[in-house]
């Protein structure tokens, strides 16, 4: 079977996203002299060779974090950049739960007929490629343009994200978003993240985040703009014991138990009500 093309689109000059069949989004940043691929999607195309449709000059590869849908084709590259405190993680990943992440978002979270690919498009890898150290504050020189990388932990303890002040665009991966998991780090390292953030907001106006398009959805459409305030109004409000939940639940993913909290405007921040503050569990 042939293997399926995912929709591509552009957000602004030279700034291109891919859209994995709504399970993840993958950005290339062209610049005068080289690129920068953000994130490596769940595995279930052929990332490589998009990637070299859409620029030809020589490019890099950095992944917001270590989750299964956003190292999914890192077998494709020599070498990529991740944040050391999302190595073993992602290692760790097998081709198993790739394929049930996508079943999952195609068939119970959105329409199974929107997507188009099979089970047996993802692969296995062949190879781990070399991973490279990714620190807040490290910036990648595309000639024209310098993207930054900003350590905002939360989702993951190794998250980051990117912010190209040329464009003016904030790449957050899974870090700063409308359905915000805090499931790796306590809340106050969280809030300390997205700060930076905050400090550096004089650079950007958008923010997109790892899925642009959700399950269903085709569109590609950034954060609201109140949605790192909301955020951080989200976790300041936790972290003083305000917060009223409206869900509890039994988290698989960090084992144990999570409270969902909708506090501010657009945002939901879902967090382990026993791992508020540093030490804490």
């Amino acid at each position: 079977m042939p293997i399926p093309k995912p929709i591509i689109v552009q957000l602004a000059a030279d700034v291109y996203a891919i859209n994995e069949f709504g399970l993840d989004s993958i950005f290339i940043i062209e610049g005068s002299q080289s690129s920068l691929v953000i994130d490596a999607g769940i595995g279930c195309c052929d990332l490589k060779s998009i990637i070299e449709d859409i620029t030809k000059k020589p490019y890099e590869v950095v992944l917001t974090h270590g989750h299964l849908d956003h190292i999914g084709s890192w077998d494709q590259f020599e070498k990529v950049y991740l944040h050391p405190a999302d190595w073993e993680k992602a290692r760790a990943i097998t081709i198993e739960p790739r394929i049930a992440s996508g079943e999952r978002m195609r068939g119970q979270e959105g329409d199974p007929d929107v997507w188009h690919y099979d089970p047996e498009n993802f692969r296995e890898w062949k190879h781990v490629p070399e991973i490279l150290e990714l620190a807040d504050g490290q910036e990648f020189d595309l000639g024209d343009r310098k993207i930054r990388c900003v350590h905002t932990p939360g989702h993951s303890a190794g998250s980051c994200s990117f912010i190209d002040p040329k464009s003016r665009i904030l790449f957050s991966g899974d870090a700063c978003n409308v359905s915000l998991r805090i499931t790796d780090c306590d809340v106050e390292t969280a809030l300390e993240g997205l700060m930076r953030l905050k400090a550096q907001q004089a650079d950007f106006d958008r923010n997109f985040n790892g899925h642009l398009a959700y399950a269903s959805g085709v569109t590609h459409i950034c954060m609201p703009e109140t949605c790192l305030d909301d955020c951080i109004t989200s976790m300041e409000t936790i972290l003083t014991g305000k917060a009223e939940p409206i869900v509890q639940f039994q988290s698989k993913w960090a084992n144990r138990p999570m409270v969902a909290s909708y506090i501010c405007g657009a945002v939901t921040v879902t967090y382990c009500p026993e791992k508020l503050r540093k030490g804490e569990a």
